[in-house]
């Protein structure tokens, strides 16, 4: 980045001894930390991807939804989907449901509905929750993982949201 061409749009509050310390640490290769305090505006707007790009480097993908919503973006995952579709909080008309975290739910419209999930991330291998539940007491969702592994996801606790985590290899497929 050029100081003096992006003067205006960036201000470095920063004292040059700080600088300095930060200097030395990526000299020597040690880890460091930036917090970005802020909304998600703030993160996006004000830090652009080609910011971002040279401050940070991402390894992780961080919360994200069942599906993506059009008005929200995630620059770590790729999906795809068949006969699934996303109800949103947000839609007057989906107030009858009961949302979790997120106000996003992934609904599969006929059995065998699936979701294909990848990451942009050279990373793969990722611990993943999902936020889950069922109408009845059977199978609400199998996992197939990259390896080729597969696992069920399963609710003793009919229509009520229940959680699990697994470790998981990239690309995922999801059925319902």
């Amino acid at each position: 980045l050029n100081q003096n061409k992006n003067h205006s749009a960036l201000t470095s509050y920063v004292l040059k001894k700080d600088l300095k310390n930060l200097e030395k640490k990526l000299e020597k290769n040690q880890n460091i930390g930036i917090r970005i305090y802020g909304d998600s505006h703030m993160a996006a707007d004000f830090f652009p991807r080609v910011i971002r790009g040279y401050l940070i480097r991402s390894n992780s993908i961080g919360f994200a939804y069942p599906l993506q919503p059009k008005y929200q973006q995630n620059l770590n995952l790729v999906y795809s989907y068949k006969n699934f579709e996303i109800l949103n909080s947000r839609n007057p008309a989906n107030t009858g449901h009961n949302f979790p975290l997120g106000g996003i739910i992934a609904k599969a419209k006929i059995k065998g509905a699936k979701i294909n999930l990848d990451t942009t991330l050279d990373k793969k291998k990722f611990k993943i929750g999902f936020l889950f539940k069922a109408k009845q007491n059977t199978n609400a969702f199998s996992i197939k993982d990259a390896k080729n592994q597969s696992y069920e996801l399963r609710t003793t606790q009919i229509n009520k949201w229940s959680y699990k985590e697994l470790e998981l290899d990239l690309p995922l497929q999801i059925s319902a």
